[in-house]
């Protein structure tokens, strides 16, 4: 489905204001000198939003038509899974995963993954939507029907997943359907 509607993607995001790239920055703390890496990161709009943040950034994804917008705004990608990528442990000081992490069939390896090139006490930010109400039932219908068979994690099961994997973080609403998750990565034996 990516691949189809990749130049209309960001449309039907701001549309509905998805992408929240003001929430998501309240998050970092960043002052222009570290790495950021975007798992999933699509057409690259949210990287592109905070990239003044940081010295470098990449958009890692799976689908070339949405890197090839991503970079058209400029932005450096990576074409791999976020289940094996292609970076050094340690490699990046923050990594975010936007709308996305529901879309990946095997969370455990994913935040594995995000976790080994993260750098010990990086940070990693998570934006996800809760399935509540109205609305999150309208759009787990909307994903069931016409994107895949995605999987929401509700945030307290974000964060006890965060926690198994080393992190130390909180999740908060940011809107009636979408929460946000910070964790910094814990040191082994600190968890």
């Amino acid at each position: 489905m990516f691949n189809t509607y990749h130049r209309h993607y960001d449309r039907f995001m701001g549309l509905f204001n998805l992408h929240r790239p003001a929430d998501i920055g309240r998050e970092m703390v960043a002052d222009g000198r570290g790495r950021l890496l975007d798992v999933a990161g699509g057409t690259g709009f949210i990287a592109s939003a905070l990239s003044g943040r940081f010295a470098q950034s990449v958009v890692l994804d799976c689908s070339a038509p949405m890197l090839s917008v991503a970079q058209e705004r400029g932005q450096e990608v990576c074409l791999a899974s976020a289940l094996s990528m292609p970076f050094a442990d340690e490699a990046f000081d923050t990594v975010m995963c936007t709308d996305a992490l529901h879309h990946i069939k095997d969370f455990d390896a994913a935040i594995s993954e995000m976790s080994r090139v993260l750098k010990k006490r990086g940070l990693l930010v998570v934006l996800e939507f809760h399935i509540k109400g109205i609305l999150g039932w309208l759009l787990l219908l909307f994903e069931r029907l016409c994107v895949d068979r995605s999987n929401f994690l509700t945030p307290a099961q974000l964060e006890d997943l965060m926690t198994k994997h080393g992190f130390s973080g909180r999740s908060r609403p940011i809107s009636g359907i979408c929460y946000i998750y910070e964790g910094q990565r814990l040191p082994e034996g600190n968890s």
